[in-house]
C-alpha cells in the first residue's frame, strides 16, 4: 500500500451551519431550501402532504418543507461553500504528523460520540450545544480542545444514562 500525504476529512453539510443556528433536517426547511436553490427540478412539494404525520408516513425530520425558500437555500449554500473552503484551506496548510494525529483522534471522536447520539436519541436535548461546541472546535483545527470536551460530553452522558 502506498503512504499518501492527502486527509481525508468526512463532514456533514449540516455540521457547516450549526454555528449559525441551523440544525440539520431530512426533506425538512433547511434541506428542501437547499435542494430549491441547487437543483430546484427535483423539488415538487406538491408531494408534500402535512407535517403533522409521523416521520415513518412522510420521511421528514426537522421543520416543515412547505415553510422552505430559495432565499434561505442560496445562505445555507453561501455558508457550506464558504466553511468548506476554510476547512480545506486550513487542511492544506497542516502540517506534521502529532498534528494529523490529534484530527484524527478527534475525527475518531467525533465517530464515538455519533453512534452515542444514535444509541440515545431521547437523550439528546441535552448534548446538542456541547456537540456543537465540539463540532465547532473541531472544524477550527481546535483538535486538543475538540478531544478534551469530547471526553467531558462522553462522560457527562454515560453517567446520565
Amino acid at each position: 500500500m502506498k503512504e499518501s500525504n492527502s486527509t481525508a476529512y468526512p463532514i456533514a453539510d449540516y455540521e457547516l451551519t450549526l454555528n449559525q443556528g441551523y440544525r440539520g433536517d431530512h426533506a425538512g426547511r433547511l434541506e428542501t431550501s437547499l435542494m430549491l436553490e441547487l437543483q430546484n427540478d427535483l423539488v415538487d412539494l406538491v408531494q408534500v402532504e402535512s407535517h403533522s404525520k409521523t416521520y415513518a408516513e412522510t420521511g421528514i425530520i426537522g421543520e416543515d418543507p412547505l415553510q422552505a425558500s430559495v432565499e434561505l437555500g442560496q445562505k445555507i449554500a453561501k455558508i457550506i461553500v464558504e466553511r468548506s473552503g476554510e476547512i480545506a484551506i486550513r487542511l492544506l496548510n497542516e502540517n506534521g504528523t502529532a498534528l494529523r494525529f490529534r484530527l484524527i483522534e478527534a475525527l475518531e471522536r467525533n465517530s464515538r460520540l455519533l453512534y452515542f447520539i444514535s444509541r440515545n436519541v431521547s437523550n439528546t436535548s441535552r448534548l446538542s450545544n456541547s456537540y456543537v461546541s465540539f463540532l465547532s472546535l473541531l472544524h477550527e483545527g481546535k483538535y486538543s480542545e475538540a478531544i478534551a470536551l469530547s471526553v467531558i460530553i462522553l462522560n457527562d452522558m454515560e453517567t446520565r444514562s
